[in-house]
């Protein structure tokens, strides 16, 4: 279910953000938003917060599954690590956590997580003018990881919305 959180948003976000992307494009600034990144990190949290260890992995997988079958916009090569390492990232910030998930460490496994996904972007850049891609790379990571934190506050606000309305009941992990 929490794979399909992103695929459904994705068809509302998509759009979106080519939209509010194109006003900095027109006037020839190289920043944008990544709206669709941000569902796919409020899953990952939510997975790991809602279903214990392990979970935010499992959802790296299952996003990198789904998104080499249907978001076309990268290659493969990229889409899939890209998914797994956000999952790895919040799994690596949260296995310390032996009490529940706080607004700070969810916000901390997002980043972590997002900065984890974005190495696919910095390895697999062209070659022939490496110092141009690498300065296009990090100009975009800021974009890039807002989302993140933003996808970290939205899945910190969402877990503690159904945890006291007694909708789900924490992970003993």
């Amino acid at each position: 279910m929490l794979t399909a959180i992103p695929t459904a948003l994705g068809y509302v976000l998509g759009p979106l953000t080519h939209a509010i992307n194109a006003i900095p494009k027109a006037v020839g600034l190289p920043i944008g938003v990544r709206l669709g990144f941000m569902s796919l990190a409020v899953s990952v949290v939510l997975a790991r917060a809602l279903l214990g260890r392990g979970a935010a992995l499992t959802q790296g997988i299952l996003l990198a599954v789904t998104g080499v079958a249907l978001h076309h916009g990268e290659p493969p090569f990229i889409r899939a690590p890209k998914d797994v390492l956000l999952g790895l990232g919040v799994e690596l910030v949260t296995l310390s956590a032996k009490e529940e998930l706080s607004a700070k460490r969810v916000l901390a496994a997002s980043v972590v997580g997002g900065l984890l996904s974005y190495t696919p972007y910095l390895l697999f850049l062209p070659c022939q003018t490496p110092y141009a891609s690498l300065a296009a790379a990090l100009a975009l990571m800021p974009s890039f990881l807002m989302s993140c934190v933003v996808g970290g506050l939205l899945a910190s606000e969402l877990m503690e919305r159904l945890f006291k309305s007694g909708a789900w009941s924490k992970p003993s992990s």
